[in-house]
């Protein structure tokens, strides 16, 4: 069963460019970690109130993505200094998780 993950994330107004900064420090992470899928990730374009960022994960399996958030405790550096900074960037966060129809 494939299983998808995108994740909404409303920018604060000017800090774009240092969102997609932590965006490089999230993938260094999950990168050290190692068992995370690639992110597919989006612009959202025909908003006009907010600036979105949107990105997804493919997972096999519900067990494989249980599986590599768990293992963030596998992660030797301080992983809340890029939890902190993505909380300053964002107004809003969703996630969901969705069985993918092909």
């Amino acid at each position: 069963m494939a299983i998808r993950e995108p994740v909404y994330h409303q920018i604060v107004h000017g800090k774009w460019d240092d969102m997609m900064e932590i965006e490089k420090r999230w993938f260094a992470i999950v990168q050290e970690i190692g068992g995370f899928p690639m992110k597919r990730r989006h612009n959202q374009l025909l908003v006009v109130t907010a600036c979105r960022y949107i990105w997804e994960r493919d997972w096999d399996s519900l067990t494989q993505m249980e599986a590599a958030y768990q293992s963030y405790q596998k992660f030797t550096g301080n992983a809340s200094d890029p939890i902190e900074w993505t909380e300053a960037c964002t107004a809003d966060r969703r996630s969901d998780v969705c069985r993918a129809i092909e």
